[in-house]
């Protein structure tokens, strides 16, 4: 009977986890939807689970002393997808920012790196 309870545990586990598994086509309809050409550009893309992702944001809002109206905030969240882009076209990038903001999407933060600007929406 334990290895049967240790077995089910584990499917669950996998079934929970498989949204986790990267992807090297991008996960976001504007890429499936335009005429770009992706020859060149490199994408991995992911979703987060929810049930991982929300405790992490959690503690790390009260470790940096946000009030508790921020945190409050984290429970609206319904979705969270992770895609990076490498060597893709300036033009395709730009419209790409441009329809993460008609759609709603907001920045989560935005880093300098090599003197080039990350944002993670």
């Amino acid at each position: 009977m334990k290895i049967f309870k240790n077995i089910f545990l584990a499917c669950c586990t996998l079934f929970l986890m498989q949204s986790c598994i990267v992807s090297s086509k991008p996960n976001i309809d504007f890429f499936s939807k335009s005429d770009y050409d992706f020859q060149d550009a490199k994408f991995a893309s992911f979703n987060v689970p929810l049930f991982l992702a929300k405790p992490h944001i959690k503690r790390a809002l009260r470790q940096e002393g946000e009030s508790e109206a921020a945190i409050a905030m984290v429970k609206k969240i319904s979705k969270i997808k992770m895609m990076t882009v490498a060597n893709g076209s300036e033009k395709m990038m730009k419209d790409y920012a441009a329809y993460l903001k008609n759609n709603n999407y907001q920045d989560w933060a935005t880093i300098k790196h090599d003197g080039e600007n990350v944002n993670i929406p």
